[in-house]
């Protein structure tokens, strides 16, 4: 897999299809890495895929700075690859997480965009969607226990637990998840939430 230095990371990166087609750039979700765009988006005939592990993502070494883990940083460093490249405009997309690094990019560097293709956004209009509240609980589990403990200790949350809210009675004990009926715990119920990821595929187009 091709790499490109920038700011003292090595970025790994995904350029699959035909070298003189058009450029389609597809940003992976959260926790992902090129091989989701890979797996979505086979690239066919006049199309020339590119993607970029994010930073603290897949094969990009090392993590850097906490504070450039952003969707800024992401579209900065998205910009990065296609300076690398050599391409002053492609088409940009991305799903979920990756939806949001394509609309800050298309956002702060629009001549650089020919359309966006945007696959079940994860933000929409909010910093902290009702679908995304695990992600800070996660956090603090890996950041205080490991990933080892953590994980066990994730899969022991009471249902409606949340970030705001979490404390060492949050967890259930071995008879209290019998006593429910189920052997893993499904710590996370959005299925009552008011958020419903857009089931389609957004595409916006502008004049070459």
């Amino acid at each position: 897999m091709p790499t490109f230095e920038r700011g003292g990371l090595s970025f790994n990166y995904l350029d699959e299809g035909d070298p003189s087609g058009r450029p389609f750039v597809f940003q992976h979700g959260l926790g992902g890495d090129v091989s989701q765009p890979a797996d979505i988006f086979p690239p066919p005939s006049g199309i020339r895929l590119l993607s970029l592990d994010c930073r603290g993502h897949g094969g990009t070494r090392p993590l850097g700075p906490a504070g450039k883990l952003s969707f800024s940083s992401f579209a900065d460093d998205l910009a990065a690859l296609m300076d690398h490249l050599g391409l002053q405009r492609a088409v940009v997309g991305g799903i979920s997480m990756g939806a949001g690094v394509a609309l800050n990019l298309a956002s702060r560097y629009p001549k650089r965009v020919v359309g966006l293709v945007l696959s079940r956004p994860a933000w929409l209009d909010s910093p902290r969607p009702k679908n995304l509240k695990a992600y800070p609980v996660i956090a603090r589990l890996l950041g205080e226990h490991g990933a080892k403990l953590g994980r066990e200790l994730f899969e022991s949350i009471k249902p409606g637990a949340t970030s705001e809210n979490f404390c060492s009675t949050t967890f259930m004990n071995k008879g209290e998840r019998k006593g429910r009926g189920y052997s893993r715990p499904r710590p996370f119920d959005y299925s009552h939430s008011r958020y419903q990821p857009p089931p389609v595929i957004l595409v916006i187009s502008v004049p070459l």
